[in-house]
């Protein structure tokens, strides 16, 4: 392997999906509309770490992003 990233197809997320895995290690009960605080709290960290790392599927290049090698 290179250690490039191979081909594949972005996968479509219509909803935010959210499981107690204690009681649904299945993960077939969705319970993210019953926790809206938890739903916020990952989806603002999640838009904090692509400002960081970027996002390509979103066009994010992301500030804390360096050449590959490099540490400053």
């Amino acid at each position: 392997m290179d250690g490039q990233m191979g081909s594949y197809e972005p996968l479509q997320v219509n909803e935010t999906e959210l499981y107690d895995l204690e009681i649904n290690p299945g993960e077939s009960i969705n319970v993210a509309t019953d926790f809206p605080e938890i739903i916020s709290t990952i989806e603002a960290l999640a838009d904090e770490m692509r400002m960081d790392l970027g996002d390509s599927l979103q066009g994010i290049e992301g500030s804390g992003r360096r050449p590959a090698g490099s540490i400053n």
